[in-house]
């Protein structure tokens, strides 16, 4: 519950902040953006995770099955000037290990799954190298939290269920980002990181 609030609170704080910026500013620019990315942090990291596992999980595994949801995001995002945005970027993403055992060689287990999911909110700041009517060229940083959750869930044997949750950081890298469109845009991203290495959405101007 404490990690919730925590994140509550820096939205809460990124909007007042925002608020009180903009009004102090007579060009106002408010955008919204929904959108997916693939190739995302949390996804490498349980990819790194799972192949450390493989060595340490119990004996007797057939298979490895490492999925990937992708990240959805939603954002907000203030431009005070031609050149300069700052906003906020909420981020869900979530992956799925699957240890599949031969049940011969071990018959306590059979199945094994982790799930984790993240739960990511970061400030980002943006900075437009082109901005003309109907298109943008930027770059973007973003750094903030994450809220991670795991759930170890055992086909076989409920007793040896277990779960955790952590909050972490959280980065997105992005050199290159494109936006077309006046009222309602397409964006897409290159980068790395929580957004991932190739996102894309719309967005709507307020």
């Amino acid at each position: 519950m404490k990690k919730i609030f925590f994140a509550i609170s820096i939205f809460a704080t990124t909007l007042i902040y925002a608020q009180e910026k903009m009004s102090n500013t007579k060009k106002r620019s408010v955008e919204i953006r929904a959108g997916y990315g693939v190739l995302t942090a949390p996804n490498v990291f349980e990819g790194i995770g799972t192949g450390l596992a493989e060595s340490t999980v119990s004996s007797g595994y057939t298979s490895v099955d490492l999925s990937g949801s992708g990240a959805f995001m939603a954002s907000v995002i203030f431009s005070p000037d031609s050149r300069i945005s700052f906003g906020l970027d909420v981020i869900y993403d979530k992956s799925k290990v699957a240890f599949i055992y031969d049940p011969l060689q071990n018959p306590t287990y059979l199945k094994e799954n982790t799930e984790t999911s993240y739960l990511s909110f970061l400030g980002r700041l943006d900075y437009k190298y082109i901005n003309k009517p109907g298109f943008k060229l930027y770059s973007s940083l973003a750094a903030g939290v994450a809220i991670r959750n795991a759930e170890n869930i055992t086909a076989s044997n409920a007793a040896l269920n277990t779960s955790s949750s952590k909050l972490g950081g959280s980065f997105q890298l992005t050199p290159l980002g494109i936006s077309a469109g006046n009222k309602i845009a397409f964006w897409a991203e290159l980068g790395m990181g929580f957004r991932g290495t190739f996102s894309a959405g719309i967005s709507v101007k307020l």
